[in-house]
């Protein structure tokens, strides 16, 4: 007798809602609809399916496959309208529809965040001041307000009056570079301000929530405590704050870098694995009281009210309250015994969140939690029988094994598209790290516990800060060994999908026992081969020049082929912070191999190259000397570091050219050449106002 195989979007069948409900999401970022179309097809599909629910039996039946099409599109549309609604441009009390405004109330939302040189507030816009008259508005806003003391003027609660007028955030358009723009207005940020002091003028009301008060009181307590007990050193401070809060100022970048570099950064951002590491522990202990053994939904409840309650404790960061719903979500599914299981539960958790922040569809931090889990779902037993063992001991090896490859299988395609490396000791170093951080964390939480009796308290951070000496040791270590990361690897959108789609052909394959899946594998892993191997060489021909926009600094990239020359600020390629911002994301999208070389003519201040069929000259403060020397026209000119010009003597040199002014010049000498330009018909771009300009050399 053949076996019957139940379909899994009927084994879960929130899947057939989430996925039409993404892909509604993905329709309207993409191709847009307008607002009243897609409320009318909306209501469309709703009265189809209320007419679909008064039909017969046998009508029903007959209808039902058509029925099936018009839930899917209605929940498509839900999506388009989520995602419409999401936009706060869209509300007509928006603040940055009052063109006229002069002054802006504001209530500040968050904590500041401590910059280099600024302290970065979200606010609340409550009203605009026009002609005199307070208008009420809506909507939030980015502010930087200049480092002028230690400690920053504006605070949670705080409503001040800011005399400065706003700016949309613009990207820095250097080419791989983080997309500002999409992220802040993924959190409804669209407009920033730069102020002092003296552009504000600070209310005596407050307004705090007081759930927020207490979150905020909660996260200073323990940080209070972990700073009292363990160690000064940044390298153990910094990632026990991380490990348990999520607190990152204090963290280094140069272990950030290394933990990054073994697959293991992970473990220092509160996700998945902390909620579900305390999820795990809290069932087992609970199954563990003999009163509570059978009481499937007081353990539950008990179990969802802790890990909700270390998610305030912890600062109720976004990664944390979106794990937090997935795991409550789980607990439920299985409180209610569905037989659809741990899938129903993920998808019914992203349903639910997919609701209530559209652009959630787009963190990476959602798309790599659900695939990971997914991986372990699908992979983890079937991965685990290939490595069965009789000892205990290795068997448990084995099952964290399995675990590991189950997520790194699944999440690799787009860890490559967002950060182009891979961690080639990733299975080493996660069996060491994630139990180690498993110990570190429940020694934290046991401090914490302990923090009013200082003697026991005293003994356990002497453990918790052995534990995280070891492990940062271990890590740093694995992070030094030969080909520990395979970086710059060339990945975009196609490239990702088609290893998907791949992926997706293997696991039909070995898990359903699909034998005609062999060929699309084999035909989608062939296409990505060749796709590479023309990436590749469309790199090997590339010319161009690029121009970055570096906020105070000058950097000029010349590209031949894979390697790239460099003039320009020393700092941008010899302190790591700078380069891996601004210059590494260039080097992996353009497919370079090897960092930046130093241009020999780099040292003096002025200095004219060819690139292709074009003559680019830089000039600096010996610029007169560089005309006298060099009769020949340059096709483009870069001013950089403020040199002093008066283009009315300059004459007939570079009237054809184009001039440009990088970020390393002041903006207000930059407007000041604009204005001498445009008098003279010259043609001139501003870095800092237009973005990183480049240009394909033939």
């Amino acid at each position: 007798m053949q076996e019957f195989e139940i379909p899994i979007w009927k084994e879960a069948p929130f899947i057939r809602i989430v996925l039409p409900l993404m892909i509604g999401i993905l329709w309207q970022w993409y191709l847009p609809l307008p607002f009243f179309l897609v409320l009318s097809a909306l209501g469309t599909s709703l009265l189809l399916s209320f007419i679909y629910a008064r039909l017969s039996l046998l009508r029903k039946f007959q209808w039902r496959f058509w029925s099936g099409i018009n839930i899917s599109l209605l929940f498509i549309f839900i999506g388009m309208l989520l995602l419409s609604k999401a936009d706060d441009r869209c509300d007509p009390h928006w603040y940055g529809h009052v063109k006229s405004g002069y002054a802006w109330q504001v209530v500040v939302s968050e904590p500041p965040e401590v910059k280099q040189n600024s302290y970065s507030l979200r606010v609340t816009v409550k009203s605009v001041m026009v002609n005199h008259h307070c208008i009420p508005v809506t909507g939030n806003l980015r502010v930087l307000l200049k480092k002028e003391s230690k400690i920053c003027p504006l605070q949670y609660g705080d409503v001040c009056w800011v005399l400065k007028k706003a700016k949309p955030i613009v990207n820095s358009g250097n080419p791989g570079s983080f997309n500002l723009e999409r992220y802040q207005a993924f959190h409804h940020l669209y407009e920033q301000v730069y102020i002092s002091s003296s552009d504000i003028i600070i209310l005596p009301e407050k307004q705090k929530a007081k759930w927020k008060v207490a979150v905020q009181e909660s996260q200073r307590k323990i940080l209070s405590v972990l700073r009292h007990y363990l160690s000064k050193d940044l390298a153990v401070l910094g990632i026990a704050e991380a490990l348990l809060i999520g607190y990152k100022p204090d963290l280094d970048k140069g272990l950030v870098n290394s933990y990054s570099n073994t697959g293991v950064v992970h473990i220092i951002a509160i996700s998945g694995l902390h909620l579900g590491l305390i999820c795990m522990v809290l069932v087992w202990l609970f199954d563990r009281i003999p009163g509570l053994r059978k009481m499937i939904w007081a353990k539950a409840i008990m179990v969802m009210m802790c890990l909700w309650m270390f998610s305030l404790m912890t600062g109720a960061s976004a990664s944390v309250l979106r794990s937090a719903v997935m795991f409550t979500v789980i607990l439920l599914g299985r409180c209610l015994q569905r037989e659809s299981g741990i899938v129903n539960s993920l998808a019914a958790s992203a349903f639910l969140l997919l609701v209530y922040d559209p652009y959630l569809l787009w963190d990476v931090g959602f798309q790599l939690s659900y695939l990971a889990i997914i991986g372990i779902v699908l992979l983890q037993k079937p991965i685990q029988q290939w490595m069965s063992f009789d000892h205990w001991l290795l068997e448990k090896i084995g099952e964290m094994m399995s675990i590991t490859l189950a997520a790194q299988m699944v999440t690799t395609p787009i860890c490559l598209f967002y950060f182009h490396q891979f961690p080639n000791y990733f299975m080493l170093s996660n069996l060491i790290a994630v139990p180690l951080s498993t110990l570190v964390l429940f020694a934290e939480l046991l401090l914490i516990l302990l923090s009013p009796f200082p003697i026991p308290a005293q003994g356990v951070a002497i453990l918790t800060e052995w534990l995280i000496k070891m492990l940062n040791a271990i890590i740093q270590k694995i992070g030094k060994w030969p080909y520990a990361v395979t970086d710059n690897i060339v990945a975009d959108v196609l490239s990702t999908c088609l290893l998907y789609l791949c992926l997706l052909a293997l696991l039909l394959l070995f898990l359903k026992k699909w034998r005609r899946m062999m060929w699309p594998a084999l035909l989608f892993f062939t296409c990505w081969l060749f796709y590479l191997g023309g990436k590749k060489i469309q790199f090997g021909r590339q010319q161009r020049w690029l121009v970055l926009n570096t906020p105070h600094h000058s950097g000029l990239l010349l590209v031949r082929g894979r390697h790239a020359y460099f003039s320009g600020d020393s700092d941008l390629i010899k302190q790591p912070a700078t380069y891996r911002f601004y210059v590494r994301p260039v080097m992996q999208e353009w497919g370079l191999q090897h960092p930046p070389q130093f241009l020999s003519a780099s040292s003096p201040s002025s200095f004219m190259v060819r690139m292709g069929n074009r003559r680019i000259m830089v000039i600096g403060n010996d610029f007169h000397e560089m005309i006298d020397s060099r009769p020949v026209q340059p096709d483009i000119i870069l001013i950089r570091h403020q040199p002093s010009l008066n283009f009315n003597k300059i004459g007939a040199f570079g009237r054809n050219a184009i001039w440009i002014f990088d970020a390393s010049n002041a903006l207000w000498k930059i407007e000041q050449w604009k204005k001498q330009c445009d008098a003279l018909h010259l043609r001139c771009i501003s870095i800092p106002e237009n973005g990183a300009l480049f240009m394909d050399c033939p």
